[in-house]
């Protein structure tokens, strides 16, 4: 997809992972929540990227064929989500985007006409760092609590109500109208479901050094934004839905875990990631970025 670079604001970077042999569940996943993606290559102020984790052969396939996107990147390691998210702090700063978002390959778009609106909302709000874009209901919070479970819990998409990091109680803002969406500000920590951020906060929120991936790093990302003394904020009803399972056949994280993880070199679930590695990955995705860029500019 054509683009030009002195019109973008906004990156938005999808990462994609799946071996459809043993994955096939969430090869559906990813067929049904990807095309939600189109609507935003429409979009002259977005950068829509995808940085793929070595997926099997035909998936690469049918991810080559969604045109829409204007950047993919096949990387030929699987080192989970650990440099994709410098690599989206890097792709902003070379494109002098404005906002960023991250977003993985079993999140369904649902309303794709609130870009603008996110825009407005963090440049009237300077104590807010990012939106959070998880399906969630203000009105009925219960239905998205983690703790909860039986019927009528949304599992797909539930949360910690609570902030993680000093264990506080959410304390919500009174609600904020940006033209016909409903927004909220909020103490919560940091996640790495989709949140609409500031470039300049992700940067700083993003962890530098060694570090285990996934949950783990989550947990350092989410301290680094408590740091920052900013608030998050919600979009009343979510932006995106959680189309993920909680089995191996569904689940990335699962499925590497169970497969792709040696166990004897292990202190946990998942291997520490040296800085020397995570930084050749990302200066790998530079290059062929690089690339790209100056076959679009010729």
């Amino acid at each position: 997809m054509p683009f030009k670079n002195n019109s973008i604001d906004t990156v938005i970077s999808v990462l994609t992972f799946c071996n459809s042999e043993k994955m096939n569940e969430r090869y559906e996943i990813m067929k049904k929540a990807l095309p939600t993606l189109e609507p935003l290559s429409k979009d002259p102020s977005v950068f829509l990227m995808l940085w793929d984790n070595g997926s099997s052969e035909d998936v690469k396939d049918y991810l080559k064929g969604l045109g829409f996107f204007n950047f993919q990147y096949f990387s030929e390691e699987n080192l989970y989500d650990v440099p994709v998210l410098r690599a989206i702090s890097e792709t902003a700063k070379t494109l002098n985007a404005k906002y960023i978002c991250h977003v993985e390959d079993d999140l369904e778009l649902m309303k794709p006409d609130c870009l603008l609106s996110l825009k407005k909302f963090l440049d009237e709000n300077e104590d807010v760092g990012g939106v959070r874009l998880l399906k969630f209901d203000y009105y009925n919070q219960e239905k998205y609590d983690k703790r909860r479970s039986g019927p009528g819990v949304d599992r797909s998409n539930f949360m910690s109500l609570r902030n993680i990091i000093d264990n506080s109680s959410l304390v919500w803002s009174d609600p904020i109208k940006v033209d016909e969406h409903t927004f909220f500000k909020v103490n919560w920590h940091w996640y790495n479901f989709p949140i609409f951020a500031k470039s300049e906060v992700f940067e700083k929120v993003v962890v530098k050094g060694d570090v285990e991936p996934l949950q783990a790093q989550e947990g350092i990302m989410a301290k680094n934004f408590n740091d920052l003394n900013l608030k998050l904020s919600i979009l009343n009803g979510g932006v995106f839905n959680h189309l993920g399972t909680f089995n191996a056949k569904g689940s990335a994280r699962l499925f590497v875990r169970d497969n792709l993880v040696n166990k004897k070199e292990l202190t946990g679930q998942f291997p520490l990631l040296k800085d020397k590695e995570i930084s050749r990955s990302v200066e790998k995705f530079k290059l062929a970025l690089k690339g790209f860029l100056k076959n679009e500019d010729s």
